[in-house]
């Protein structure tokens, strides 16, 4: 006789399967009317298209600060680039220390792109984030220093 996959002695799966009907999601979908609702997501779905199109197309500061960023997962730390956060997208977030890294090129330093700023860093402390604006310049010339610095604020947050 031949062995069914699910009869598998790993401990990581199931030896018998939930009878037809009563498994995790039919249970989960059993209590679901009008107050039961899938929670709703607040990313747009043309954000998170321009996320893909910004991931695609990083800036040279940005790859340069990504490559750094990736390799400091061994250490426990997980990076995602240009990610959705509510109506934006942050160069790079760490969304389990709840940080955001934002890398500011020349035209960070107009009014019109301060004010910008200003509310984007507000809308996001506001959902529990602490925001770092990194100069490039800053990351060209100092990667080690703004890594270490990066380091030292997850050190202080937890």
């Amino acid at each position: 006789m031949r062995k069914r996959k699910y009869d598998h002695p790993s401990p990581l799966c199931f030896c018998n399967p939930p009878p037809r009907g009563e498994g995790a999601i039919a249970s989960a979908m059993a209590g679901w009317g009008k107050d039961h609702q899938m929670p709703v997501t607040r990313i747009k779905s043309l954000t998170r298209k321009r996320a893909r199109e910004l991931r695609r197309n990083m800036t040279m500061p940005e790859w340069r600060l990504w490559r750094h960023l990736r390799n400091l997962k061994p250490l426990g730390f997980h990076f995602r680039r240009q990610a959705p956060i509510g109506p934006y997208i942050a160069d790079f977030a760490e969304f389990g220390r709840r940080l955001v890294i934002e890398l500011d090129g020349p035209l960070h330093g107009s009014n019109r792109t301060k004010i910008r700023d200003a509310q984007r860093d507000a809308y996001l402390r506001q959902s529990g984030f602490l925001v770092l604006r990194i100069p490039n310049g800053e990351l060209v010339t100092n990667s080690i220093g703004v890594i270490e610095f990066i380091l030292d604020q997850m050190k202080h947050d937890d």
